[in-house]
Parts: structure tokens; sequence; C-alpha cells
């Protein structure tokens, strides 16, 4: 009775997390920290069923590949308890630690510290808790000040300090820049070629044909031109500390600067490459090609091409665009044949209006909430087609789930009636391959599950682009009028849309005629809705 007792006070399952966060860390303190873990377990009767290990992570911030799996998996019931060797394994950030920490909190998770064992639901315990973290907190701050204040100092004396230098540039043994010949001629090809006027395509075709390439050995792009024809370390000039800092989320706006009292500027520090002339005469050059490109960036959109036709002579209506004498432009479509030839009477449209009616029209026909369940199963068949392998690998878990289960019903039986040691011990390995083996499934399954998407979620993200639709901000927007949109015949006084509806997003039959009036500047329409089915 006291061996089935103890068989049934099944041991919380836990999982091992560790890391070590450079390349001056060596995988060896993955194994001795697992180690350390594996014999806490065991001493603290816990069920190891499973492990996540991030190599050359840093626990700064919470960008772990590993650890992010973890916490999504908490979610799920998979563990009760994550070990980790040390604290600051987990998060050396306060506002992490405390957010993961809630968060595992909340789903009856446990977060345990083989060196730093502590009760953390004594009002003691707490407090040691939050002085490791402090303390982590602290190492890591402190240590990014006394990293910044040497880079400081090699700033001020126009030192490298870190990264790889720009095309053209090499670093001497005392941290001194200096001119590599051979790529500083293709430097100065490229700000000869841009000082002519030249645009960045022909540019790059030379550098192609020249066989030049950039300090990778990769082909030049525009972004590369773009970076070396404004940087200006060319012409000498030193800077450090420019980009601003990362936002809580870990981003960085690289187009940014900060302040110039932040910003260390030394000229004339390091060996020059191009004049200062030539230079500024480049900056002159692009700034001139920007202000043009965006003097030509207002080009008319006009979702309708190819799908409007005028009702009186069957002719395509085309889009245009009027000012009137104050200037102010309006932009509209009109037929074809009266625009070109005078021959037919047809009046000229505005854009607005016929646009946002076919638009209302086809976000009430194809962003209806009714066909959320009919994509719900139409994605979860198509991941089933799609993935095969998903589907067997869960099949082999279960099969050996079931396999075990059987083992352990046979030897519970076998063990009942003659309380033999060794088949208890047998019973103990067979349960904790069983706790490992549904470990892997359920952990498989979250990770197949967060691929997919509930029908919840559809119906969130169905109201947000029908939103964005009206609004003609969807960047699909072209597509599903081409998708969806037959034809639009203007008359006279009316306006007439056939939608196309595909089978597989087939609705209840609405009323083929819907009638409504709107005014598009003095003509008066009443719009007509046929929706037809078919491809």
């Amino acid at each position: 009775m006291t061996q089935q007792a103890n068989l049934a006070a099944a041991p919380l399952r836990a999982v091992a997390y560790a890391r070590f966060s450079s390349d001056m860390q060596r995988g060896e303190s993955i194994d001795a920290q697992l180690r350390a873990i594996q014999k806490y377990a065991r001493d603290n009767n816990l069920l190891l069923v499973g492990k996540y290990i991030d190599m050359a992570k840093s626990a700064k911030n919470d960008h772990r590949p590993e650890f992010q799996n973890m916490i999504l998996d908490s979610r799920s019931n998979n563990f009760d308890v994550i070990i980790v060797h040390k604290l600051d394994r987990f998060a050396r950030n306060r506002y992490d630690s405390v957010r993961y920490r809630h968060e595992l909190k909340r789903k009856n998770v446990k977060l345990l510290s083989v060196l730093e064992n502590y009760d953390s639901e004594t009002p003691e315990g707490v407090l040691m808790e939050s002085l490791y973290e402090g303390m982590n907190e602290y190492y890591i701050k402190n240590l990014s000040r006394e990293i910044m204040k040497g880079l400081t100092e090699n700033a001020y004396k126009a030192k490298f300090n870190g990264g790889i230098p720009p095309l053209g540039f090499d670093v001497d043994s005392e941290s001194n820049y200096i001119i590599n010949e051979d790529e500083a001629d293709t430097v100065k090809l490229i700000f000869d070629m841009a000082a002519e006027g030249i645009g960045y395509g022909e540019i790059i075709e030379e550098l192609k044909a020249q066989s030049r390439t950039t300090k990778h050995g990769s082909s030049f792009g525009k972004n590369s031109l773009y970076s070396i024809l404004s940087n200006e370390k060319y012409i000498g000039v030193y800077e450090f500390n420019a980009a601003p800092k990362r936002d809580v989320n870990g981003s960085r706006n690289f187009h940014g600067r900060k302040p110039e009292s932040e910003i260390i500027r030394v000229e004339n520090a390091i060996p020059a490459i191009v004049s200062i002339d030539q230079f500024e005469k480049v900056r002159k050059i692009k700034e001139a090609r920007r202000r043009r490109a965006g003097a030509y960036s207002a080009k008319e959109v006009y979702l309708l091409s190819g799908k409007i036709f005028c009702g009186n002579c069957g002719s395509a209506f085309v889009g245009n665009r009027k000012f009137n004498n104050n200037k102010k432009k309006y932009v509209g479509y009109s037929c074809g044949k009266s625009q070109r030839k005078k021959e037919c009477s047809s009046k000229y449209i505005r854009r607005e209006f016929i646009e946002g009616f076919v638009l209302e029209q086809i976000a009430d026909h194809v962003f209806d909430e009714s066909r959320i369940p009919k994509l719900c199963k139409f994605y979860k068949e198509y991941l089933l087609r799609t993935n095969q392998k998903t589907v067997l690998q869960m099949q082999s878990y279960e099969k050996q789930i079931n396999a075990l289960d059987k083992q352990i019903d046979n030897l519970l039986n076998l063990a009942a009636h003659t309380g033999s040691k060794s088949l208890v011990e047998k019973l103990e390995l067979l349960e904790q391959n069983k706790a490992q083996m549904k470990f892997r499934l359920e952990t498989f399954e979250t990770a197949e599950n967060a691929k997919g998407i509930t029908e919840d979620e559809i119906r969130k993200w169905f109201s947000t682009a029908r939103t964005l639709f009206l609004e003609r901000s969807l960047t699909t927007s072209k597509k599903l009028i081409d998708l969806f949109v037959d034809k639009v015949t203007v008359f006279d006084n009316h306006v007439k849309l056939v939608i196309k509806i595909k089978p597989d997003l087939s609705l209840p039959t609405k009323e083929s005629d819907k009638s409504s009036s709107t005014t598009a500047g003095d003509t008066h329409l009443c719009a007509l809705v046929g929706a037809e089915g078919g491809t």
C-alpha cells in the first residue's frame, strides 16, 4: 500500500533553463549548469521532463529563442517548475524578470534556483529575490557604463571602437584608422560617378562590371551606396555616439540621431579619401534628387482601371484629373470615347464617389463575418494537407505514450501482487519516460498551434482589414478589387456593379438588387448591386 501511495503522488514536472552569454564562455558551462540542475531535481523529488538552452545569448533582454519557447510552453501547462543554476541565467533586467515571473506565477509555474535557494512565498524570500535581481541589473548597467567610459576615451582620440571599419579603411595595431588603397579606389569611383549625377543603378552596374565588392565581398546595393555617400569618415571626420538608444523593445532607429550635445565629433581626425568639395557636391545632388522624387510621388492610383465601363456606349472609363480656376484638383473617371472623340454624352464621375461605393459593396460581401467559420475550417485542412510530417510526428508520440501506458498497467498489476522493489523502480522509470514523451507532444502541439490562427483572431483581423480597406490603406485593396469585381457599368442615372464570389467563399444568397442613393457632383445615382456566383 505504501509503495502504491508513493506512485500515486507524482512528482512535479520540471524543465531546466541554461544559457551562456558570449563566446568568451564555453559550452562546458552549459553542461555544468545542467548537472547541477539534474542533481537539484533528484534531491527535491522533481521530475525533469525537458530543457531549454540558449547558446551565446545575453540575459540583458528577452531576445532569446529558447527562453521565449519556454515562456510559450508554460502557458500550455506543460510543466510545473523551471530550474535555473542562478537567477542571472533567467534575466539580468529587473523589468523582464518581474514581468515573466509574474506571468509564470499566474500559470502556477515556479522558478527555482540551484544556488539561490530560498522560499519566494515568504516576505524574506521576496526581499532576497528582489535583492538578487537588483544586483544583477546593477552588474550589467555598471559594466555597460565602464565600457562606455573606455569607448568615449577612444572616441576623443579617434580610435577604432569595434565593429567593421567602413569600405576604404583598415585598422592598425594601435586601433588607428588607415587607408586600404584597393578599397579606397572603389570609394573614389563611387564618389566620382555620383558627383557627375550618375544614378545608383548605373553605378551598381559599373561596379559589378569591374568586379568591385563591398567590405563583406558581396555586390553593392542602393543602401550600401547611400551609406558610403553619407559617411563623413571619407572626409576625415570621426563621429561617435550619434545613433539613438534602443527603445524598450530593443529596437533602434538607425536613421535618427542623438542631440548634437551628446555626439563626439572630431574633424580632420582620420585620413580623408575624398575632398570636402566633392562630398558636398554629392550631398546637394542627393538632396535635389530627393526633392524631385517627392514632387513626382503623387501619382494617382485608379482602383477601378480595367473594370469600369460606360453604360451608354460600352467604352472603357479612364482615369483623369482636372484643375479648376483656383488650381483645385479633381480626380475621377470619364468615358474614353467621350474624352477622345467627344462622341459620347456620358458624364465625368468623381473617383471618391465611385470607388467609395464599390469598396463599401465589396466590404459588405467579402468581409462578411459569416465566412469566418468556413475560413477556419479551410485553414486547418490546408495545414493538414501541407504538413503531413507534423501529423505523423504527433501520431508517433501518441503511439509511444499508449505503449508506455500498457507497460505501466501491466507492471502495476504485477508489482501489486509481488511487491518487487525492482518492479517499482522500473515503474518509476516508465512513468518518467511517459512524462517526457507527453512533454514532447504537448510542446510540439503548442509550437504547431502557435503557427495557426483562432476564430477570434480571424474575427478581429477581419474587422481591422475591413476598416483599412474602406480607408483605402489596405495594401491588397487593388488585388481584392481585381479578384472580386467583375464589372462596373456607369449609366446616366445609376451604376451597376457585378461582384464575383468564388465558390469556396460562397454565402447564402442575398438580394440580387439592392438600391441606395448617393450624390457625385450634380449627378444623382441610384446604385444597383448584383452579386453573382461563379469564378
